[in-house]
């Protein structure tokens, strides 16, 4: 958890460094001209997402004592905030998502696969208006995946002492890049809902590692995939 929450915050850093008079309303007619209007809009999502985890089902059913399979569909939450100057819209989202169904043996152990992005976003607003704006973007950042393999149950006092690794977290790590478009309508009061769609691009990896450091031989997995957001926030009005 603690990759995934370092992404979080490194998404929301780097947002943040935005010019702070960005949340202002640039007045026209200064400098002999009108200027574009800026804002700022922070939000939180809804994320629903699939990723390529054909391979890692392959493996996790060729064990010994085999798991069931670990679903495509990533479910999860993701916070972010851009910054907008005229038709210009740059910043940055970190999201975190969980496999919809986990892999099992049948009530000894259970394995839960969760993914997360950082990224900077860059877009261009093609149709705007006082409150509505549509428009393209690009992400470019970092993603990851986790599986938690854990026994069920409570255990007891003696079996924690008797057997500390009762847990295990793998974790892999690759570059993420992601294309699509997102639809704001801004209300009165600074209130604004959206929805996002995107398709990420991400080199599929099969480098694993653990706590106590790299895991080899571990099956090949591709976060590639649609994805698609339900934004809601504040913020500024983006129209001029």
């Amino acid at each position: 958890m603690n990759q995934e929450m370092l992404v979080l915050a490194g998404a929301l850093a780097c947002a943040l460094a935005l010019p702070r008079d960005a949340a202002a309303q640039v007045r026209p007619g200064m400098g002999g001209g009108e200027q574009p209007r800026t804002s700022i809009r922070i939000y939180g999502e809804g994320v629903y997402s699939r990723m390529d985890v054909d391979e890692l089902n392959a493996r996790l059913a060729a064990l010994e004592e085999p798991y069931s399979a670990v679903s495509e569909d990533m479910i999860g939450f993701g916070v972010g905030v851009h910054g907008r100057r005229g038709r210009f819209i740059l910043g940055a989202e970190g999201t975190f998502t969980t496999s919809s169904e986990d892999a099992e043996v049948s009530d000894e152990r259970i394995a839960e696969l969760s993914a997360f992005q950082g990224s900077v976003l860059v877009g261009f607003s093609l149709i705007r208006s006082a409150g509505f704006d549509l428009y393209p973007l690009i992400q470019l950042g970092g993603a990851g995946a986790s599986l938690e393999v854990r026994e069920r149950g409570a255990p007891s006092w003696d079996e924690v002492l008797g057997d500390p690794g009762r847990q295990s977290t793998l974790s892999t790590a690759t570059f993420y890049g992601a294309a699509g478009a997102s639809v704001e309508y801004a209300f009165g009061g600074g209130f604004f809902l959206g929805a996002r769609g995107t398709w990420a691009f991400t080199p599929a990896t099969d480098s694993w590692s653990e706590e106590s450091g790299d895991v080899l031989g571990g099956p090949e997995l591709d976060l590639s995939g649609p994805s698609v957001r339900l934004m809601v926030g504040f913020g500024g009005r983006g129209g001029s």
